[in-house]
């Protein structure tokens, strides 16, 4: 016996007006985040096609990189008068990032960030929390290994790439969301008090 189950999204052009006036904290962004938070924790125990996992994650992330855009921007302005700006990023320590940018240089093998650091950068770019746009392939790779827990091989039999080409697609993840935080010239990086990382965003020095 299969089961099926259907789920049809659609926006609700009046939603502002209709519901999120009543509930302080109902607007349509914390609804897409939480049911993102949900999806995405259930992603790797559901049985669904990954691409239409992919599509119903995908229909708002550009709507969200346009807002933490417009957000970025303000805080460049914050920056520009002096005042540092916290920007978490989506790995636990200093550690991990000199391991992501190792991988990037292809003096690491994927096995070392596979099983920890692209859960979660799958997990903050999926849930809108990254202000990057990836490429389709790139989304696929991610998808698949950070939030469907699939091993190369089985990355290599769904989409039909190399060890290679899978390389090459998660290195430039790592490189776009690296680039991203790189942009905001952090002066100070630093761990938080939770353990994140945090780059205290200042203004640079004028030379």
């Amino acid at each position: 016996m299969v089961e099926i189950t259907c789920v049809m999204i659609i926006p609700l052009h009046d939603y502002e007006a209709r519901v999120a006036r009543h509930f302080g904290n109902c607007s349509f962004d914390e609804l897409f985040r939480a049911f993102s938070r949900i999806f995405i924790g259930a992603l790797a125990y559901l049985v669904i096609d990954h691409f239409f996992a992919l599509r119903i994650l995908r229909s708002n992330i550009e709507l969200i990189v346009f807002d933490w855009c417009r957000i970025l921007r303000r805080n460049i302005e914050l920056v520009q008068q002096g005042e540092p700006v916290p920007a978490k990023k989506p790995w636990e320590n200093l550690t991990d990032e000199k391991r992501i940018e190792a991988f990037i240089r292809g003096t690491h093998q994927i096995e070392l960030v596979i099983h920890k650091l692209v859960p979660s950068i799958a997990r903050a770019y999926f849930d809108g929390s990254l202000p990057v746009l990836l490429s389709t392939d790139q989304e696929c790779v991610l998808f698949l290994l950070g939030l469907r827990c699939y091993l190369v091989r089985q990355v290599k039999e769904v989409l039909h790439l190399t060890d290679d080409e899978i390389l090459q697609h998660m290195r430039g993840v790592f490189r776009d969301v690296l680039d991203c935080f790189n942009t905001l010239s952090p002066e100070v990086v630093d761990e938080g008090s939770s353990g994140a990382v945090v780059a205290f965003v200042r203004a640079s020095p004028m030379h």
